[in-house]
């Protein structure tokens, strides 16, 4: 039986188990990288070492390759999916904080955007990044002084230092915002309020954000096992 010293031993392959334990359906190599934001090379040496481990199977089809958790294990079943089930758990009873902290800010935020890592789907960011909407400049000083006063509590709770960037909706448009702007409509999670026009493309739910390319079933079928170095 693999231990969890060798499963778990690289921060690499905990990333690749994270995702795979969310999809449960299986996930290709390329899948992966994308979603991590890794190199492909990279991702395909950590599934080589979870195969070897036993814990991760890979199935082909095609050119292309699966990766799925093999949940006959006891080690999978027991202790890696309820582990990372719970994380997720705790990752969402963070978000629900934060949507919170917009109903008590007064005058309120025209929005609440998640962004960066966690965004991402990154379950080990180092900060949380969150964008605020105001409807006017002069507003957000005070909004500002509010959302901070409201989550320092969620900060030392989880863990985590919160960056915040408070801006005017008008502000937006400005050329000195632009690759903040992109970054957000690119990986922002809409957490309260509404999208502005000039963020259009921002997620409205952590659950859009995140969705798994689902495997075809007819080709995991036929599919073969194997355990070759392709991903």
């Amino acid at each position: 039986m693999a231990t969890l010293e060798t499963i778990l031993g690289d921060r690499l392959n905990i990333s690749v188990l994270r995702w795979l334990a969310a999809s449960r359906g299986g996930l290709t190599g390329n899948g992966i990288a994308k979603r991590l934001g890794a190199h492909q090379s990279s991702i395909r040496k950590a599934l080589e070492r979870l195969v070897t481990t036993g814990v991760v199977t890979r199935r082909d089809f095609g050119r292309s390759a699966a990766y799925a958790l093999d949940e006959n294990l006891a080690v999978v079943r027991k202790i890696l999916i309820p582990m990372f089930g719970k994380e997720r758990e705790l990752w969402e009873e963070l978000q629900s904080h934060l949507r919170l902290v917009a109903t008590t800010v007064v005058p309120p935020a025209r929005s609440i955007i998640l962004f960066g890592s966690g965004a991402r789907g990154q379950r080990d960011p180092q900060d949380i990044d969150l964008l605020v909407i105001t409807p006017a400049r002069t507003q957000n000083e005070k909004v500002r002084d509010l959302v901070i006063a409201r989550t320092e509590r969620i900060s030392r709770r989880y863990g985590l230092p919160i960056g915040l960037i408070v801006m005017a909706e008008p502000e937006l448009a400005a050329a000195a915002h632009r690759k903040l702007v992109e970054e957000v409509k690119r990986d922002g999670v809409r957490l309260a309020g509404s999208v502005p026009r000039a963020l259009t493309g921002v997620r409205r739910s952590v659950k859009e954000a995140h969705q798994k390319e689902p495997m075809n079933r007819g080709r995991q079928a036929g599919a073969r096992r194997r355990t070759g170095s392709g991903i």
